[in-house]
Formats: C-alpha cells, sequence, structure tokens
C-alpha cells in the first residue's frame, strides 16, 4: 500500500494554455457540433473523467466507458485524435457536447439557457465548460465539426459562415482553442439516398473554399483557430461522391477515414498549442522507469500459472520461465483469471523463455496448437503482468506505460494490448489502455499473419497517461496482453516482450 499526501494547488489556470507555457498535463479537449463531433468517440473513444463508472477491463474496449457503437463504426475522429498523439490530446466523452443533425444556424443559438436539454446549444455548452474551469479541470481546446447539415438547410454560404464565425468567437471568448473542420463528401454509389444534388455540391464546396481561405484571418479569431480540411476522399473533383468505403453509411467516416481526419485535425490543433511529443522506447537501462530491473526483463524466477480445468480444456500445458517479478497467465476479456470452465484456453502448449537478444534480454512467449481449434470462442489471451511500485511519486504527477512488442514468427495472432490496472484510493479498480492504435488504420491492434513485426516494424504500445491522485492506492498492475485465433487449428506464434516501461510523463517544455 502506497500513501500519497495530498498537494496543496493553486487555483485553476485558466482555460486556455499558452503557446509559451510549460504543458504539465493532457490538453482537455471538448467537442461541440453536428453528427461528425457526436460520433467522434465512437466505442470507446477516450477516458472517462474522476469519479466516472471504472472503465471496461475488456481486451480491444478503448479507454472510456460510455460511448456505444453507431452503425459499426469503433474509431472515430476523436478518438483517432488522442491515440495518434500518444494521448497527450484527451476528450472525455463528458466533455462531447455535439447534437447529431445541427446546423450552424442551431448551433449558435444562446439564449441563457444553463441546464437541461433544448435547442439553446451554445448557452449549455458554454455553461458547462465554464462549470470544468470552476472545478479545476479547464478546457484548453475545442473540436467543432458544423457545416454539413447546412447543404441541405435552405442556409446561403454567407449567413453559414457568418454563423461559424459567431460560434468560434464565442468558443474563443471563454479561453478555449478551436480547431474547426470543414464537411466532408458525402453518398457513393453504394449509398445514393446520401448524395447531394449539385447545387447542394456547390454550396458545400463553397463553403469549404471560404472557410478554408478566411476564417482564420478574421480579427477576432487571430491565433484562436485553426481549419482542419474535412474534404478529403472525394471520387473527383466537382463529383462530391466520397470513394467506396470511406463512409460507413455514405456520410459518416469508416475508422480509416476517421483516422484521416483525425490527422487533419492534430496538425491544425499543433499550430496552436505545443505539439506534442512522441514517446520514446529506447534500449539499455532507463532511470525513469518504475519497473527497475523488471523493465530490464532481469533473472528468470517469474511464474507461469496454469489456471482452469486441464481435462476441460484438453491438455493445455504452460511451462518454462518468466523474467522476475513477472507472471505469465492465462487471461479472459475481462482481464481476470481463466474461469474453472477455461472457455478462453489456449489449445496446445505455451512455453516462456527469458534469454539476451543481443545487449539486452527478452521475454519470449511461444504458443503451439494441439490442432484441436476451440469451437465456442474465437479469442483466446495470454497476460504477462508485473506490479508497478510508486515510490518517487507524488500526487499530482502523471504516468504511463510503453512496451514493444515483436513477433518471431506469426500464425493465428490476433494483436496486443497494454494496460495499467490500478486500484485507486477511493476504491475503485481503473485501467488506462493502450491508445496506439495498428497502422493499417482498423480498430483493432491486428495484423496480418504474413507481415513482419520486426525492426523498425515492431509495434511499440503506449498507454494514454494517467494522473496520482492523493491517498492510498491498493495493487497496481502492468499487463501486457497477447490475443490469439482461438478457432485457429495452426496456431503458431513466437512473440517477444521486451522494453516494458512505466514512467513519469515529461511533458513539453
Amino acid at each position: 500500500m502506497l500513501d500519497l499526501a495530498p498537494l496543496s494547488l493553486s487555483a485553476p489556470r485558466r482555460a486556455r494554455i499558452a503557446a509559451s507555457a510549460p504543458r504539465t498535463r493532457p490538453i482537455r479537449t471538448a467537442i461541440f457540433g453536428d453528427s461528425f463531433g457526436q460520433r467522434s468517440q465512437d466505442v470507446s473513444g477516450s477516458p472517462g473523467e474522476d469519479g466516472a463508472t471504472a472503465v471496461s477491463t475488456g481486451l480491444f474496449n478503448f479507454p472510456g466507458p460510455q460511448t456505444n457503437a453507431v452503425g459499426g463504426v469503433a474509431w472515430g475522429v476523436g478518438a483517432w485524435m488522442a491515440a495518434l498523439s500518444g494521448g497527450r490530446y484527451v476528450m472525455p466523452y463528458q466533455l462531447n457536447f455535439a447534437v447529431g443533425g445541427s446546423t450552424t444556424e442551431q448551433l449558435k443559438q444562446d439564449g441563457g439557457q444553463t441546464s437541461g436539454t433544448g435547442t439553446d446549444r451554445f448557452s449549455l455548452f458554454r455553461a458547462r465548460m465554464q462549470a470544468e474551469q470552476a472545478a479545476g479541470r479547464p478546457v484548453d481546446l475545442c473540436l467543432l465539426h458544423a457545416g454539413t447539415n447546412d447543404a441541405t438547410s435552405g442556409l446561403t454560404v454567407e449567413q453559414s459562415f457568418s454563423n461559424l464565425v459567431a460560434i468560434c468567437e464565442k468558443i474563443a471568448a471563454l479561453g478555449i482553442s478551436v480547431v474547426l473542420f470543414t464537411a466532408s463528401p458525402r453518398g457513393d454509389t453504394a449509398n445514393t439516398g446520401a448524395r447531394l444534388t449539385s447545387a447542394q455540391i456547390a454550396f458545400a464546396k463553397g463553403l469549404r473554399d471560404r472557410v478554408l481561405t478566411q476564417i482564420e484571418q478574421v480579427p477576432t479569431l487571430l491565433g484562436k483557430v485553426k481549419v482542419a480540411n474535412g474534404w478529403l476522399q472525394e471520387v473527383a473533383e466537382g463529383n462530391g461522391d466520397a470513394v467506396v468505403g470511406k463512409t460507413y453509411d455514405g456520410v459518416h467516416p469508416s475508422p480509416d477515414f476517421a483516422r484521416e481526419l483525425a490527422l487533419s485535425g492534430l496538425a491544425a490543433a499543433d499550430a496552436l498549442l505545443r505539439p506534442a511529443f512522441a514517446p520514446q522506447l529506447a534500449s539499455g537501462p532507463d532511470p525513469a522507469d518504475l519497473l527497475g530491473s523488471r523493465g530490464q526483463m532481469a533473472g528468470s524466477g517469474g511464474t507461469l500459472q496454469a489456471l482452469g480445468s486441464v481435462s476441460a480444456n484438453a491438455g493445455f500445458t504452460i511451462s518454462g520461465s518468466a523474467p522476475d517479478g513477472w507472471t505469465l497467465i492465462p487471461g479472459v476479456p475481462s482481464g481476470g483469471a481463466w474461469s474453472a470452465s477455461g472457455t478462453t484456453n489456449v489449445k496446445g502448449t505455451v512455453t516462456g523463455v527469458v534469454e539476451p537478444s543481443g545487449a539486452e534480454r527478452v521475454f519470449t512467449v511461444t504458443v503451439a496448437c494441439n490442432s484441436t481449434a476451440r469451437s465456442n470462442d474465437n479469442t483466446v489471451q495470454l497476460e504477462a503482468r508485473t506490479a508497478v511500485p510508486l515510490a518517487g511519486l507524488s500526487a499530482g504527477d502523471w504516468i504511463e506505460a510503453l512496451v514493444r512488442i515483436e513477433l518471431a514468427q506469426s500464425s493465428g495472432f490476433r494483436g496486443a494490448d497494454l494496460a495499467l490496472r490500478f486500484t485507486e484510493p477511493d476504491g475503485v479498480l481503473r485501467t488506462v489502455r493502450c491508445l496506439q492504435p495498428p497502422p493499417n488504420g482498423t480498430p483493432y491492434r491486428e495484423w496480418n499473419d504474413t507481415a513482419a513485426l520486426s525492426g523498425a516494424s515492431a509495434l511499440v504500445l503506449h498507454t494514454a497517461p494517467r494522473q496520482i491522485k492523493p491517498g492510498t492506492y491498493g495493487a497496481i498492475d502492468l499487463a501486457v496482453i497477447l490475443a490469439f485465433h482461438g478457432q485457429n487449428a495452426n496456431l503458431s506464434t513466437v512473440a517477444r516482450i521486451l522494453r516494458p516501461r512505466v514512467r513519469k510523463v515529461v511533458w513539453p517544455a
């Protein structure tokens, strides 16, 4: 158990962090606008705030408990921005105030309403931003998705542009910087009902061009607004159609297109605020690593545990060695150990070996199926876990975890995950998940079995940062999770785990 004395905190800082100020925490980001924003965190987009329901610990449930799948989409623009920035931009679901179907005319409504729901949308947004500031949780940035629905609303380009200027001015008056996304192409050969008429396409492009060329130069918005071009993946200039597969319903972005939009948004956000630094994971000792020798995979006195019913699991075995302080254990999507029935057991043998690889040591896990695929489950897991000491940390510090995964051989390997599990001072178990998405744009950390995953192509997993709270912590664990296709009778994988790190976040100076 570790007791962390409360800090003596100064008054909350002004919401907007000046670009010249040191960065001492993630950039808290709100979302406002239409359905592009509302769906920006589909399926678990970003971490919840303290005091919220504990996040799900299921494999591939990315950080955040309160968002649901919409149209099968698992990654929205906000989720990708949080991931691609390594968690330096965070978008708690509590700060998403976008409303599907909104026009700019509706979004600027500002009649003074401060609670409940209704059409007075900007007043409600302002009230929530001011409440966050008063509670010591200032908001630094707002992602504004607006203008898409204006094409079918009867507004003129001049009216829509004027509305966008007014909305941006209102947000900036709260001390919050704005990234404004333009509309995207809509409709395709598979979703003809979502297509715009030629006049509506002309409107959409006219508003896009006006925003791209003029809004950042409005005197009241200088240095406060940057535009992210969302008009990407049009079939042909003037056509208005989106490339097939870039939306899931003709309008809203598919996960890989959401990733492209997020890259555009990140470039705009970084131009307004200090750019996020990419995490580094060098070989050799890391003085900042809280794991100490366990971060170097020292020794071979760890534990390999075979849990569940061996008879029910048809001859599963696990043997070999693990690094000192580490346990290799079967895992289930809830994050615990295998149940007695062992419904997620790997069929066959698992062998752990701690071995040198050049100048450093690695933990190699070999899985060989016994040619009998399970029929009732399509995901099986192994988990390498170790306890994390918090010595040397104080309440208010931020920590993050990283690890490197290499594949020497792969058949049936589904993906990997990284998690920090905290029993926090309020007694609630919370899990901070891996933020680093795969290079292929899918919502799962999953890759083709034939793809090389070594050298420069090795996967570096990176969790979101988490702030240490005042009070007494219970158990804190780091878990490296390996997932496999349980119905694959030819499962044969050699995975190498190296350079696990849990360290204090060093924010850009």
